[in-house]
């Protein structure tokens, strides 16, 4: 039987090697307002490139010109998912993988709740 110091720490280095990011970067689609680049998007279409330093995130330009709706995709540079307006279209960033390839880009959100279950599968296995 391990003592409560011991599987504490044990407890701490698991939930701290989940959280570590073992890519070199984000992932994002990139294109400029060509026809594989419009919603909706086929992320066959496009591989992802892997977005080098100091990009991590990325991006997804949304503008209207003369009635035709004009995409880009991108690396940037962004600490959380967000989308503003702008006078001709919408802004929107993202910080996970391919996140840029939907209509809207993608919320963390469900990576949030698997984690939140994991950590609670690894703390239930210390603590029996």
């Amino acid at each position: 039987m391990m003592n409560l110091t011991v599987r504490l720490l044990l407890f701490g280095a698991t939930v701290a090697m989940l959280m570590i990011e073992f890519s070199e970067g984000v992932f994002c689609y990139q294109c400029s307002y060509n026809l594989p680049c419009a919603d909706p998007f086929n992320t066959n279409a496009l591989s992802p490139v892997n977005c080098l330093s100091p990009n991590n995130a990325c991006g997804k330009l949304t503008t209207q010109s003369s009635g035709v709706q004009l995409v880009n995709r991108f690396c940037t540079i962004a600490t959380k998912t967000k989308c503003y307006g702008t006078l001709t279209g919408e802004v929107c960033t993202c910080v996970q993988d391919k996140c840029n390839g939907g209509y809207k880009v993608a919320s963390p959100v469900i990576q949030m709740l698997l984690m939140a279950i994991l950590t609670g599968a690894v703390a239930r296995f210390f603590w029996e």
